[in-house]
């Protein structure tokens, strides 16, 4: 730092140098950039604030996985498939948008408004939303049922803070059905 021939971008070179560090670990560990965190912290912490949609970006064009079941655009009656294809006034479809630009445009705080333009199959015409942003809950247990006279089930599909209040609250309730056995489903869990 102190004799290099220009002024080095020093955090950048620590990024990389630390990535490659914990690169070499073991598979399990990775390194999460200053800039990357609050959305790590989001999932970690089982909320955040926006309009409740899981989405993809296919073929340059943002599609709806799943509208979050009590989410805002649940509640407004957006569905899985639908194109997003304006945001406020700004063409969001056929411009290499990225996941963390739609993230930014697509989060906000709780109250505040967006506008959506909403392409739906067999319908010609945009469909205009104005979504309410609001707290929009991850949860960690997906399903808890009672398989047969005495087994139960409990679909964990990722790892949170709140994944062992949600696991406890299931398992109760499993317990008070008189269950045997339990099958913990971990298949797909990402954690």
């Amino acid at each position: 730092n102190a004799y290099y021939v220009e002024e080095p971008e020093i955090t950048k070179f620590y990024d990389d140098v630390i990535e490659n560090l914990v690169s070499e670990l073991d598979p399990h560990s990775y390194y999460i950039q200053a800039k990357d965190m609050q959305g790590v912290n989001d999932e970690m912490n089982g909320n955040f604030e926006g309009i409740g949609v899981e989405f993809f970006i296919v073929k340059d064009t943002i599609q709806v996985v799943s509208p979050i079941p009590g989410g805002p655009s649940d509640l407004l009656g957006i569905l899985s498939g639908d194109q997003i294809i304006r945001v406020n006034d700004s063409l969001v479809a056929g411009i290499k948008i990225t996941n963390d630009e739609v993230i930014k445009k697509l989060k906000g705080p709780k109250g505040t408004t967006v506008n959506v333009s909403i392409k739906r199959a067999g319908q010609k015409d945009l469909i205009p939303y104005t979504i309410k942003r609001d707290k929009i809950p991850l949860y960690s247990v997906d399903a808890g049922f009672k398989i047969n006279d005495s087994t139960g089930y409990i679909k964990i599909g990722r790892f949170s803070g709140q994944n062992y209040d949600e696991f406890t609250e299931k398992l109760k309730k499993k317990k008070k059905e008189k269950i045997n056995q339990l099958i913990i489903d971990l298949r797909q869990n990402p954690g």
